[in-house]
Formats: structure tokens, C-alpha cells, sequence
């Protein structure tokens, strides 16, 4: 029923056997998805610790749940679900960008990079893995690395935003300040970032 575009249908079965706490992995989890797109994360969470304790083999669950975890600022259990999802599907490039995001973040540039690269040597077309790994290269200093890198994530997707204030950033850094303040003028007038984290 969900497949078919009928979410109303779908939700009502899925509520069914979730009520009567049928065994079936997918009602718990295509329901925690509803959930989600309806704005209740909690009870999406709730659904998806439940679709785990029936199940722990899922990797795009752990991905989920990761993912809810890192909104609502949680990297160390965010970090746990993707080594849950990474040990069970090494190449899921999603994980692999989110990890990325976490050590930039905690500031460990070279654990950064390793799963950053990792993720664009799976997706070469991944504009968000490549930021990821120009962002590592400027915490490591590797300036003239950084910026051939920011500009390659640049050319692979010009709308995210985060690589146009990334360029700019590293470019202030190597004392193009006129450059920089073009690009954050442009940063500023294309309007909200994209999330930073890979989603889906």
C-alpha cells in the first residue's frame, strides 16, 4: 500500500502490525518513516530501537536511528549506530560522510579524511564526501590540497552551500581575502544551507 502512494492505507497496516507486535521488520520500520515525515521523531526512534530488537542485521536502520540521534545532538550514540551500520554494510557511503562530519567536528581531521575518501571512492559524484575531505585537509593545513578539493565539490554540486563558505574560508586562510569576501557575498545571497549530514 505504501509502494502504491496510498501513505493513509499504509500507515493504518503498518499501525496493525505494530499494535499486535507482529514480527515484520519493515511495518516497524516504513512506519517509523511515516513518523519522521510527519514530524514525530520520537515515536520514529521508538520504532526504530523496536525494529532493532526484533532485527539487528539492518544497516539503513542503524543509518536511521544514527541519523536521529545526530539531530538532537548525540554524536557519541549517533557514532555508535554507524559502526553498527558500517560493520554490516562497509560500503554505505551515507554512513561513511556522517562519521566524517562527527570527527570533523571533535576535531580528529585524520579519521575525517580516511572515511570521507572511503565515501568518494564509493560515490565519486558525492559533492558532501568531497567537501568532507577538503574540510579535513584544512584542519591538517593542507591548504593548496583544500581548495582543489573545495572547488571539486563545488563543481559537483554549486548549490550546497557549505562548500561555497568552506572555499571561502580556505581561501581567507591562504590571504585571498577579496576572493573570500566574493564568495560569502554569493554564500549569502543563495540563502539556507543543505543539512551538512548525509540523510538518506
Amino acid at each position: 500500500a505504501h509502494l502504491a502512494g496510498s501513505v493513509g492505507e499504509a500507515e493504518a497496516v503498518y499501525e496493525q502490525f505494530v499494535t499486535n507486535r507482529h514480527a515484520n521488520t519493515v511495518a516497524y520500520t516504513n512506519l517509523a518513516a511515516i513518523r519522521l515525515d510527519q514530524g514525530r521523531e520520537p515515536e520514529a526512534i521508538t520504532l526504530w530501537r523496536q525494529a532493532l530488537q526484533l532485527r539487528q542485521d539492518l544497516p539503513d536502520t542503524w543509518f536511521d536511528l544514527g541519523n536521529a540521534m545526530l539531530r538532537r545532538h548525540q554524536p557519541d550514540e549517533a557514532s555508535t549506530c554507524y559502526e553498527r551500520a558500517l560493520a554490516l554494510n562497509p560500503e554505505h557511503v551515507g554512513v561513511l560522510i556522517n562519521m566524517s562530519s562527527i570527527a570533523l567536528n571533535q576535531g580528529d581531521s585524520t579519521r575525517a579524511m580516511a572515511c570521507a575518501e572511503q565515501a568518494l571512492a564509493l560515490q565519486s559524484d558525492s559533492a558532501e564526501a568531497a567537501c568532507n575531505v577538503a574540510s579535513s585537509l584544512r584542519q591538517l593545513k593542507r591548504l593548496e590540497e583544500a581548495e582543489g578539493m573545495a572547488r571539486h565539490a563545488l563543481s559537483l554540486n554549486p548549490a550546497l552551500q557549505q562548500t561555497t563558505k568552506l572555499l571561502a574560508g580556505i581561501l581567507h586562510d591562504r590571504g585571498d581575502h577579496a576572493a573570500a569576501e566574493t564568495l560569502l557575498r554569493q554564500s549569502l545571497e543563495q540563502g539556507s544551507d543543505p543539512a551538512s549530514t548525509h540523510q538518506a
